[in-house]
């Protein structure tokens, strides 16, 4: 039955991504790749605050349904990649550096705020 749970998260995750990168996308005119950067960073934020709630906060399937369908549906590793080797083939090293660095260490400092603020939280 978790299966259904994660499928279910999967698909919001889905739709949620899509929409709010077209929305941004549809805003923000440019050559940076805003909407996959807004995405990956707000999804890492949202996991490190699901990572950090107290064990049995919320049901389990909730959770798997939360961590491992929404926010894994959500980010897009592909998508992140793809658009670094695009900037790479066209010339722009410089700018396909900053993403992947602003990316990763971004992410990886929104997570462990999303983390903190769990834990102010609960």
């Amino acid at each position: 039955m978790a299966w259904l749970y994660v499928g279910c998260g999967g698909i919001a995750g889905t739709l949620a991504r899509f929409l709010l990168s077209r929305w941004l996308g549809n805003r923000v005119r440019g050559t940076w790749p805003l909407g996959t950067l807004f995405v990956n960073l707000s999804g890492a934020f949202l996991l490190g605050l699901l990572l950090a709630l107290p064990q049995g906060r919320l049901p389990a399937n909730v959770t798997l349904a939360l961590r491992t369908g929404f926010v894994g549906a959500y980010t897009t590793f592909s998508t992140f990649t793809y658009e670094t080797v695009t900037m790479i083939g066209d010339g722009e090293g410089k700018r396909a550096l900053a993403y992947s660095l602003g990316s990763i260490l971004g992410g990886l400092l929104l997570a462990w705020l999303g983390w903190l603020a769990a834990g102010s939280l609960f």
